[in-house]
């Protein structure tokens, strides 16, 4: 997946060990490629559109290091990841 160039620049951005959040990643699937990727990488994803959560949350083989949920969860990150129209920031 790291080779394929996609969310590659993203997924290696990710700090090291590290606890990020996704913040409305589309249907997730910048999550999820990340997370694949980054399996030293615990990776949460929060949604304000419950049907996208729904979607993200039924994918097939989701990895240990991933959750989603429709709320932006209480704790510390070391990286928060907001997307809008597309774009992360």
């Amino acid at each position: 997946l790291r080779e394929c160039g996609c969310f590659r620049e993203l997924a290696d951005s990710l700090p090291k060990g590290g606890n990020v959040l996704f913040v409305n990643p589309g249907y997730g699937e910048s999550s999820l490629i990340c997370a694949l990727a980054r399996k030293d990488v615990r990776i949460s994803a929060c949604f304000d559109d419950p049907m996208l959560c729904l979607m993200a949350e039924n994918c097939a083989g989701l990895p240990d290091n991933l959750t989603y949920t429709e709320h932006r969860p209480d704790g510390e990150f070391d990286r928060v990841i907001e997307f809008r129209e597309g774009r992360y920031e």
